[in-house]
């Protein structure tokens, strides 16, 4: 160990300039940063809770990689600038004060950063994020408490004494960058030498060795709450959160929607209004053996490009039979269009309403509850053909479901077809492997993404056949290609050659299928679908909800009113699974609610929220301005006729912003469940 550290002079030596004064200061911050995680495991670790060996590495790992980013955005700077002679330390002695200054500020911030955090931690059990700004509204009163709790004078003395030190230390790494390349080195072997340092910056600020970069939700990876926090790195988190922080709830605001209106939606009683407890328990009747549950989410999967949308080119004729065999919602509607903001949806029973970018991407909201753990006993599974990175849904699944199994590019043995992984149909297939192994009942989330530019179509597709339409037959029937219709029509051959396969395993017949699409999309519905759809963009909503499970289920069609955030407690209605309903959900098949079914809206670019019923559209800003009421299936859905039916718009009103209010609300108080 001594030899190899008496080579790092020597090597360092070789390298032109700035290049070891980068790496050793590089090397210094990392220290820094390490020694203060191994403080801050030493001083909040639980005994009563301890991380397992391996979940220890794991968080340091996790955390190194944060720690590399950091400490390269800090010394970037020096190979940026570096360069030029005014500012080369080892040509310019002012340069060089310059710089030692700037670094030993930089790493006082940093001091700084981790003592705020550790108090934070220490104080709330959470890393600092950008709600503690809420704590600068009264300057003087959280002054005041950190005077009478922490020892300030002692803390300032500290820091000065450490400000001192530092400037002496990066004052001695200084000789590693003055003192290097000899000037005879050839040119082209400098270059090089440069190339490769920053492809290794860059790889070392990208993180991974996959499709998507490190993120804050990779932090995230485990259900233990301490293994995330541990994995943290509170600069970079910070700055994640801090760029969340528009979007803000009032509790007052809440209260007076769900005294006033929402606790009745939702069947609470007086008490739980007042106290804005949405936690509700049903017990519905229990089967005598566990049923299976296989959750498949839809890729793009509009209600107008399908058979039982009307589409005369007949695109889905498996999907359509399926239907026809059983309970089939055909107004179903997603809150919003996205694949992130769906399964948002769908796993929290929360609209997504974060306006910047999605609530998946969102740190401070990142704890939520799932109807899915109340399926106890059962094996949690999720498959995605390509990786799960995207969107950070890592995060939000694997910390709010323990004991989750994921399966995702890499876990296959079928090859992948393009940027979205292996195509529908392999995921399918390799689905159907897994499950039929499966001793215990399983929870299965089957998320497709072929339905999807560029639109692959593998050369393995058990017999799939192209079609060819014109380009104005296809204008007429909402295609935009031939390309997209020939997608759309393959991942319905890869639903029927599933159901098919699936028919011939063990586990078919105690199981319950749901389908669903992740989101509609917006643009012409075609001439076979009414006018509103593509005037008030409803297709952007709606999307087909199908539950399969012929030896229980009747085929019937539901002509009510439903929102993909009513999917899980449907599910565990009909599975028997008592559970905990704590957020906007309700069960689809509770008779209780039927006189009050909407579907809330969301158009986040524009800042407009809706709702929708069977008959009208309502929709209004965020604020509660510009509030349109607009009825469906007649010759002209753009005309406001909330003069015309007033009482029904101030109703409606009331509701869609009373949702908008709770569902703000409710992001920030859902992790009942991580809590216990």
């Amino acid at each position: 160990m001594i030899k190899i550290l008496r080579l790092i002079p020597l090597v360092c030596a070789r390298l032109p300039r700035p290049l070891p004064l980068v790496i050793s200061w590089v090397g210094a911050i990392l220290c820094f940063l390490l020694l203060g995680r191994l403080i801050f495991w030493i001083t909040f670790r639980d005994p009563h809770d301890p991380l397992t060996f391996l979940q220890l590495i794991k968080s340091f790992y996790i955390g190194f990689k944060f720690d590399l980013r950091l400490s390269l955005l800090m010394v970037l700077p020096l190979p940026l600038l570096g360069g030029f002679p005014r500012f080369c330390p080892s040509e310019n002695k002012r340069a060089r004060s310059i710089w030692k200054l700037y670094f030993t500020c930089a790493t006082v911030v940093l001091i700084f950063f981790y003592i705020l955090d550790m108090g934070y931690f220490a104080y709330l059990q959470v890393r600092v994020d950008s709600s503690s700004l809420r704590f600068l509204d009264n300057p003087l009163i959280a002054g005041q408490m950190l005077h009478e709790t922490y020892p300030l004078g002692w803390l300032l003395i500290a820091t000065l004494s450490v400000t001192c030190v530092l400037f002496i230390g990066f004052g001695r790494l200084l000789p590693f960058g003055l003192g290097c390349a000899p000037g005879n080195m050839k040119t082209q072997k400098k270059w090089g030498i440069k190339v490769a340092f920053w492809l290794l910056v860059l790889f070392g600020l990208y993180g991974k060795f996959s499709w998507y970069p490190l993120r804050w939700s990779d932090t995230f990876w485990s259900s233990h709450s301490f293994a995330s926090s541990l994995s943290s790195n509170p600069v970079l988190y910070f700055y994640s959160t801090f760029k969340n922080r528009e979007l803000l709830f009032d509790p007052e605001v809440t209260s007076g929607f769900v005294e006033s209106r929402i606790g009745d939606y939702l069947g609470l009683n007086k008490e739980q209004a007042r106290s804005l407890d949405f936690t509700r328990e049903f017990q519905p009747p229990k089967p005598a053996a566990p049923i299976n549950v296989v959750l498949v989410i839809m890729e793009s999967f509009a209600s107008y490009k399908t058979g039982l949308g009307s589409n005369p080119l007949d695109p889905t004729p498996a999907f359509d039979r399926l239907a026809e065999q059983g309970v089939l919602f055909p107004h179903f509607f997603t809150p919003h269009m996205g694949t992130a903001r769906g399964l948002w949806a769908t796993i929290t029973g929360i609209p997504d309403i974060e306006v910047k970018e999605t609530s998946s991407r969102n740190p401070l909201v990142i704890n939520q509850r799932t109807i899915i753990n109340d399926f106890a006993g059962y094996d949690k599974l999720y498959f995605l053909g390509g990786s799960m990175n995207w969107a950070n849904i890592r995060g939000l699944l694997t910390h709010n479901i323990p004991d989750l199994e994921i399966f995702e590019e890499g876990s296959y043995s079928a090859p992948r077809v393009d940027g979205w992984g292996i195509s529908d149909l392999s995921l399918f297939k390799e689905a159907d492997s897994i499950m039929s192994k499966r001793e215990n009942p399983f929870f299965a989330i089957i998320q497709t993404s072929g339905n999807h530019r560029p639109y692959t179509i593998p050369e393995d597709n058990e017999g799939f056949e192209l079609t060819e339409v014109g380009e104005d037959r296809l204008r007429e029937t909402g295609f935009i290609s031939n390309k997209e219709l020939n997608a759309f029509r393959l991942f319905d051959h890869s639903v029927g050659h599933f159901m098919k396969i699936a028919r011939q395993q063990d586990y078919f017949e105690n199981t319950l299928f749901v389908f669903l699409g992740d989101h509609g999309l917006a643009g012409y519905a075609g001439d076979h679908s009414f006018a509103h759809e593509s005037q008030l963009e409803i297709n952007r909503y709606r999307v087909p909800l199908l539950f399969y499970s012929p030896k229980r289920l009747s085929p019937k069609v539901l002509d009510k009113v439903a929102s993909q955030v009513d999917v899980l407690p449907s599910i565990a209605h009909l599975a028997g699974i008592r559970y905990k309903n704590t957020t906007l959900g309700r069960n689809l098949f509770n008779p209780e609610f039927d006189d009050q079914r909407y579907a809330f809206t969301m158009i986040h670019e524009r800042k407009e929220m809706g709702l929708l019923n069977d008959s009208f559209y309502l929709t209004m800003n965020l604020d509660g301005t510009k509030t349109r009421l607009q009825q469906l299936g007649v010759e002209d859905p753009r005309k406001n006729v909330s003069h015309l039916f007033p009482k029904l718009t101030e109703q409606m009103a009331v509701v869609c912003q009373g949702i908008f209010e709770t569902a703000n609300y409710l992001r920030y108080h859902n992790g009942v469940e991580l809590e216990n």
